[in-house]
């Protein structure tokens, strides 16, 4: 029964130090995508590029923007250790002037399950840039 018990603690112990799944942004390491001055009625996309920086797949099973003027989609499919994936920013930009926007995110990333992305920049008329 010792032994029995020896070895469920030692296999348990191992499971703690896996690293498990970790998403990163990649070109957007303060998680900020910066649209800068973009013309009224461009296109507002942005893609932003994450990685599985951990040892087991990663899944992102939601991307909520905070406002209706902007969509979001991204990678369903898990991302397997040391991938890439994506998340996709649609920014309406039939307004002009400033924008500073959120998207809540959630993840299976063992440290930080809930993620997110900010984004801002200035819209301006065709005849201002």
């Amino acid at each position: 029964m010792k032994k029995v018990l020896l070895g469920l603690t030692f296999v348990l112990g191992v499971s703690v130090f896996t690293q498990a799944q970790k998403i990163t942004l990649i070109d957007y390491p303060d998680n900020t995508v910066d649209y800068g001055t973009i013309l009224q009625g461009s296109d507002g996309k942005k893609v932003v590029a994450v990685k599985n920086t951990g040892d087991k797949p990663l899944i992102i099973s939601e991307v909520r923007p905070t406002c209706g003027c902007t969509v979001a989609s991204w990678t369903k499919e898990p991302i397997a250790p040391n991938k890439k994936g994506e998340i996709v920013i649609t920014y309406n930009t039939s307004s002009v002037g400033g924008f500073s926007k959120t998207i809540n995110g959630a993840s299976n990333d063992a440290d930080s399950p809930s993620f997110q992305i900010k984004f801002k920049g200035t819209v301006v008329a065709d005849t201002e840039k």
